[in-house]
């Protein structure tokens, strides 16, 4: 059996830039988020304009601004929700409502079909896999104001933090679990 992660490590990188930092939730992952959402007094909004219909606001997708400094809300959250892919961290340069306004941007994907459906980008399993696949330009215009996106590894005893650097998609994998008594004091780099 593997070491739980440790999330004081997650938590201290998170917030280590001075970048104000954001979670991007799935609410349709679980109940909890939404509870949590309204709990930890936090500024959040969900992604769609207007009122949300109260059957969908348990599940819609949601962005909570969590500040730049370690707090009570953010360890809750990793606590609650690391490992479940409830979703993702970004750090962005823009303000809450810039930033909500360029995330509702990515969450629609036109098909080879003609239709148009929802990309569920927030979603750490289909952004790991997506973020390689693009080109320079999508890459651009995914990231906009975004300087960092940040999720759970395929396994949570890792974070990857996707950010670009000249234009070229970078994936630092920054390791959760005590091997050997120590933690690894660096992330592995690698470019995409």
């Amino acid at each position: 059996m593997s070491s739980p992660p440790d999330l004081s490590r997650l938590s201290a990188h998170l917030t280590a830039n001075g970048i104000d930092l954001y979670a991007v939730l799935d609410g349709a992952r679980d109940e909890a988020i939404h509870a949590l959402t309204k709990d930890v007094g936090l500024p959040w909004m969900y992604f769609e304009d207007g009122i949300v219909e109260a059957s969908y606001q348990i599940c819609a997708p949601r962005v909570i601004g969590l500040g730049r400094k370690p707090s009570a809300a953010l360890e809750r959250l990793l606590q609650a929700g690391w490992g479940r892919d409830w979703g993702i961290f970004v750090h962005a340069t823009v303000d809450f409502g810039q930033l909500r306004r360029h995330l509702r941007t990515l969450s629609h994907a036109k098909l080879p079909s003609g239709r148009i459906a929802q990309f569920r980008f927030y979603d750490p399993r289909v952004l790991r896999a997506y973020l390689p696949t693009c080109f320079a330009a999508e890459l651009a215009q995914v990231f906009g104001p975004i300087t960092q996106f940040t999720m759970a590894g395929a396994d949570p005893s890792s974070a990857w933090a996707y950010r670009l650097e000249d234009g070229a998609l970078c994936v630092d994998e920054l390791g959760l679990v005590q091997q050997d008594a120590t933690l690894a004091e660096a992330p592995e780099r690698q470019s995409v």
